[in-house]
């Protein structure tokens, strides 16, 4: 996990209450970003105003709006609350993933690890994870590789 303490404790802890709602028995992806959308809205405290106001930055580059985001995530979920609640909170192999990625993006960087960090990596990974296993490579039928290209070129 990553060595930021209390935001990503946070995201962590919001993320679950979000796995829960939904029904999942792991921490998703989508967790994350509803988790991260939430927390870029708070005000920051205990140290944390640094990387609340990066995240919220962030979204700001990205164009956007926290709130809808979240709401929007939110809708895709189904609303389980009638499932049993886990007794434990894992994440996903895909979510190990972002903070994973997350980890090297900061080092590549040069920086320390924050949720600016986290939310770059599962854009990063949702992003991949169309073109790779959702069939959305070109090829036959997937768009652009359809086009002839004129022997003469």
């Amino acid at each position: 996990m990553l060595d930021n303490g209390g935001v990503f404790n946070q995201v962590l802890k919001i993320a679950a209450g979000e796995m829960v709602a939904s029904g999942f028995s792991e921490i998703a992806p989508i967790h994350l970003l509803i988790a991260l959308s939430k927390v870029s809205e708070e005000q920051a405290s205990n140290g944390t105003n640094d990387d609340v106001t990066a995240l919220r930055h962030e979204f700001e580059l990205l164009g956007i709006d926290p709130r809808r985001f979240r709401r929007r995530l939110r809708a895709l979920l189904p609303n389980s609350s009638a499932k049993p609640h886990p007794t434990a909170i894992h994440r996903s192999q895909s979510a190990q993933g972002v903070f994973m990625l997350s980890k090297a993006l900061a080092r590549a960087s040069a920086e320390e690890p924050s949720p600016s960090h986290l939310l770059r990596a599962t854009f990063l990974l949702l992003a991949d994870m169309l073109v790779t296993d959702q069939g959305g490579r070109p090829g036959p039928g997937n768009g652009p590789a359809d086009d002839e290209i004129p022997d003469e070129l």
